[in-house]
């Protein structure tokens, strides 16, 4: 959970930065997307984290209903959110976006062997860190 939390606040932090100070109202649609983004993100979150509802009626939502349920559902809606904050930002700064270059083949694939060969050498590093002792063949 911390590991992927952590991931969403660096990720988010450009979007916090665009929405403060807060001019309420919020005039642009993006911004109103974003912020529930973030906000939806924190009460799924909240209902993981602390098994929130099971925590309240135990064995009632052991299927339907319990605190992870709940949390994909809040994603769902995440996502959902995240699409229309970005395409609005993106129909909203298309000059700006157009004077960018153009990814190409080359910059995609050195991007994918870059992340391929970083991995390698993060599971090289573990694996020497744990030693072949506490592995099981």
């Amino acid at each position: 959970f911390l590991p992927c939390g952590i991931l969403w606040i660096y990720s988010v932090i450009p979007l916090v930065i665009s929405l403060f100070p807060l001019n309420f109202p919020l005039n642009s649609s993006s911004s109103l997307c974003h912020l529930g983004q973030i906000i939806l993100f924190i009460v799924g979150a909240t209902f993981f984290a602390f098994d929130i509802p099971q925590r309240f009626w135990p064995g009632a939502l052991d299927f339907i209903g319990q605190g992870h349920h709940l949390f994909h559902l809040c994603i769902y809606f995440v996502t959902l959110l995240q699409m229309h904050g970005v395409y609005w930002d993106y129909e909203t700064h298309q000059k700006i976006i157009d004077q960018r270059s153009k990814p190409d083949l080359i910059f995609c694939a050195g991007s994918i062997i870059s992340l391929i060969l970083w991995d390698i050498v993060i599971v090289w590093y573990f694996r020497r860190r744990l030693g072949d002792k506490d592995h099981a063949h």
